[in-house]
Parts: C-alpha cells; structure tokens; sequence
C-alpha cells in the first residue's frame, strides 16, 4: 500500500484537521492572539497529525505485508482464515468473524464432498471387481464353445471387459500416485496386453498390424503405460476402414527421449476437433460417431501427465491420425 492511497483512505479525517486548523487560526487572530503565538500552536497541530498520520500508515503497511506474507507462503490457500491474526478495531473484528464461520462452513462441505466421492469411488472399484466374475465366466464359456456366434459374443465381452477396465482406471486417476510401481521393463511387455485386449476387433475388421521388433526399455509403470496403448489402440481400431485398414506402432528417438507412436490410416480428427480431443468427455463434431464416450484419449493424457510423460496426437482428415508417448531421457533405459 502506497502512502498516497493511505491518504486518500483517511482524507476525511485530515480535511477536519485543516479546517479546524484554520477556524482556529482565524478565531485567536480575532481574539487578538499574536501572530507568533498562532504560528507556534499550527506548527504543533501539524506535527502532531503528522506523526499521526505516519504511524498509522507504518502501522497499516506492516499489518498488509505480515499478512500478504502469510497467505503467499500457506500451501493450502482455503486455510487462510484460520492462520490470519485477529484485528483490534471492531469493525475488523466482525469481519474477521465472519471469515473464521464462513471458512469453517466450507472446510465441513469439502470434507463431506470428499467422504462422499471415497464412498463412490470404493464402490465402483468393488462393484468393478464383483462384474469380472460374469465377465471372466462368459469369455471362458465362448472359448470352451468355438463357433461363429460365440466368436461375435467373445468379442463384445472383451469390449465389456475393456470399458469395465477403462471404468477402474478413471476411478483411480485422482489417486493414481499410490498405484506405481516403477521400474526397468520394456516397452513390448506395455504392448502385449493392449494388443490382446484389442485383438478381437483388430481381426474383426481384418487390420493390417506392424509393429517394430525393437521397441527398446523405458523405466515406468508397465501396467498404466499398458493402459494408455490400449486407449490409443482401440481409438485407432475404432475409426480405420475394414480390410484396407493399417495400425502401425514403432518407437522414434529424439533429442528429448523416445516416442512411442501409434499410427493409423483411418478417417483422421477434425482440424477444429484436434485441440479439444483430449478434453473429458468431448466426442467432436461428427455426432454420427455415436460409439464415441471422450474418455479414452482423455484418460491417456491424464495418466501421461501423472506419469512424467509427453502425450501428443496430430491428425488429417483423410490421412489417419498418430498418437504418442513420450519417454523423457531421464528415465530411458535402452532406445
């Protein structure tokens, strides 16, 4: 705080000691008061509203600085009320009251919210445990019964399957930190299970699979880096033509690390949809894509962000679209 604002807050109270300086001047110059007299009695008044006015304002400047220090420095800013110092003028008093039950009230919502959310969140993941059952009975009884019509079925349980995992992993990402487990493993044992988890509709629509042969060794979570490929995996099975279709997924060494790409040559993203395709929940323009839920790509950036990697996509309509992840230098093993 500046002094001239510090001035303007109290011209009020200084514009009364200038008049009353000056009616009083005026009244003993009536009076017959001398001159010197007059003087000396306006130099001590404003000496005095000087020190005044200059105490106060150190006073008030310190009081803003403590406490814009305090704030800066609280990690939880909402805790704010409870850390500040109580003010002596009762005005500030009062405010200061209110701020303590208003932060109060909203610490209680919060921590109401937050039980709420971990009630949800453990009965997803128990109701998401309790479904694999009928789901694991269901693709066994198609695998003991080979045939045209269970070939179809086992397909969509291994899509149920999926979307239930795609469930349980969205579920965990606000706690997806204490589920790492990271360590030197290559980037084929990521790949294998995204692979098989999409195999199904990979040879439904009889797509074209390369993969290079040497992916290389990162140091990550296997599982959660399994699961962002088979995010990636099922988007590009999802939009590539039958028959003609192509995935490719190789590694790319750059200055900053090594990329995993997946590559496709489907129909390719909107130029007006690709900034956004990572949004929760968006599914873009085409509202013909009716399959679309805007969690997949969404769950994968999350999860690469959570994980210390780069996400990237880039896209042309026509050309197909590439997706990737980013293994920084500091954690490649062997490109």
């Amino acid at each position: 705080m500046s002094l001239g604002t510090y001035l303007e807050e109290h011209a009020g109270v200084l514009l009364t000691h200038v008049f009353s300086l000056i009616a009083s001047a005026a009244y003993l110059w009536l009076t017959g008061t001398k001159g010197q007299v007059i003087i000396c009695l306006d130099t001590v008044w404003l000496a005095l509203v000087a020190v005044w006015v200059g105490q106060g304002y150190c006073r008030e400047k310190k009081y803003l600085q403590e406490t814009e220090a305090l704030f800066d420095a609280l990690p939880e800013k909402y805790l704010f009320a409870e850390t500040l110092p109580a003010p002596k003028s009762a005005v500030g008093k009062m405010y200061f009251s209110m701020c303590r039950e208003a932060g109060k009230a909203m610490l209680e919502r919060i921590d109401g919210a937050e039980r709420s959310a971990g009630e949800y969140r453990e009965y997803i993941e128990g109701w998401i445990h309790e479904v694999k059952n009928p789901i694991s009975a269901l693709d066994l009884y198609c695998r003991n019964h080979p045939g045209s019509d269970t070939r179809l079925l086992q397909n969509e349980v291994q899509n149920l399957e999926r979307l239930v995992r795609r469930t349980l992993y969205c579920a965990r990402l606000g706690s997806a930190e204490k589920d790492y487990l990271v360590r030197e493993c290559s980037l084929a044992d990521a790949l294998i299970p995204a692979l098989q988890s999409c195999r199904g509709m990979i040879l439904e629509k009889h797509l074209k699979l390369q993969v290079q042969e040497d992916l290389g060794e990162v140091c990550t979570d296997v599982k959660w880096v399994s699961f962002i490929l088979e995010q990636l995996l099922s988007n590009a099975v999802k939009y590539t033509r039958p028959e003609k279709g192509r995935i490719e997924i190789y590694t790319e060494q750059k200055p900053g690390g090594i990329w995993l790409w997946v590559q496709d040559n489907g129909c390719g993203i909107l130029p007006q949809d690709l900034p956004r395709v990572c949004e929760r929940g968006f599914t873009g323009s085409d509202r013909t894509r009716g399959q679309a839920t805007g969690m997949g790509l969404y769950l994968a950036k999350e999860l690469c962000r959570k994980l210390g990697l780069s996400f990237s996509i880039n896209s042309a309509v026509g050309d197909g679209t590439r997706a990737g992840i980013g293994f920084p230098v500091g954690i490649l093993v062997k490109p």
